[in-house]
């Protein structure tokens, strides 16, 4: 009988699967300060009222408006855009000695016709600008114990993922790591001296199910973050928890480290660790 050679078929299947998310056992939070930053280029930015060059008088725009509160006044951003004049349709950035600001209240000289912002443009009397306004504020929808699921929470509750935005930035890298929801804590920005009220503030993460803090802002307050631990995981409160801080240090962080600067660094970290006298709270540097 002749040899016959065998016929064979083979088939290989590809499936897609989806990834699992673990959910963590020791939950950690996010702690810090959100910030919304207002870009002077959106329609949104534009103050309800122009301005208009006067020989006398003054305009005042509040950012209240807006409907924010600025974080920080030496962060604003003022430019005016002409529509009615010489110089219909062009932008003008206003540097800081041509406004003056004060609880989050923008006064402009309506006798700005003599400014010359280049060698070719000066202002008339007449003249009608609208007036858009950058801030950074506090982000209020922040505020305290979240549970963020989605890259979309945290733009809903906690702003932009930018690095201007400790918390928002920190609780994405944060989910990028881990591959699951994460607990957020947001507080408003408070002075380097207030550790009480960090420490109050931390409160009500007391019934919360969370293992590891790691603190986002730079405020000097590591011994706020130390008693809430400490308190916390006492057998009577029935938790176990550690934090990590990332305060000021005395060396700066330059390109190009050498063995010198590296070595101070260390020394930083390992004084800043000792000083607290408590194992549950980790001074760290990125």
């Amino acid at each position: 009988m002749p040899y016959v050679k065998p016929g064979a078929e083979i088939t290989q299947v590809e499936k897609s699967q989806s990834p699992v998310l673990i959910t963590p056992e020791l939950e950690a939070v996010i702690v810090g300060t959100a910030y919304h930053y207002q870009d002077p280029y959106l329609d949104s930015s534009k103050a309800a009222t122009k301005l208009v060059v006067a020989a006398t008088g003054t305009m005042t725009y509040s950012i209240a408006d807006l409907g924010y509160s600025v974080a920080d006044e030496n962060q604003l951003i003022v430019d005016i855009v002409c529509t009615k004049g010489a110089n219909v349709g062009r932008r003008f950035h206003m540097d800081a000695e041509d406004y003056t600001v004060a609880s989050s209240v923008i006064t402009i000289e309506k006798n700005i016709s003599g400014v010359v912002y280049d060698t070719s443009v000066v202002f008339s009397t007449g003249d009608e600008f609208d007036v858009y306004i950058g801030f950074v504020a506090e982000k209020a929808s922040a505020l305290g114990h979240k549970i963020i699921e989605t890259i979309s929470d945290i733009e809903d509750y906690l702003g932009k993922p930018k690095t201007f935005n400790p918390l928002g930035y920190g609780t994405l890298v944060a989910m990028f790591n881990s591959g699951s929801k994460m607990n957020t804590f947001g507080h408003s920005r408070l002075p380097a001296s207030t550790a009480k009220k960090v420490s109050d503030n931390l409160d009500e993460l007391d019934l919360k199910d969370i293992y590891a803090i790691a603190g986002m802002d730079q405020d000097s307050v590591m011994t706020a973050y130390g008693t809430h631990v400490a308190a916390q995981s006492v057998s009577t409160a029935k938790h176990e928890r550690i934090a990590f801080i990332n305060p000021p240090r005395s060396t700066e962080i330059v390109e190009g480290l050498t063995s010198t600067t590296r070595g101070e660094s260390a020394v930083d970290i390992q004084q800043a660790n000792a000083t607290l006298f408590n194992k549950r709270v980790f001074s760290i540097h990125p």
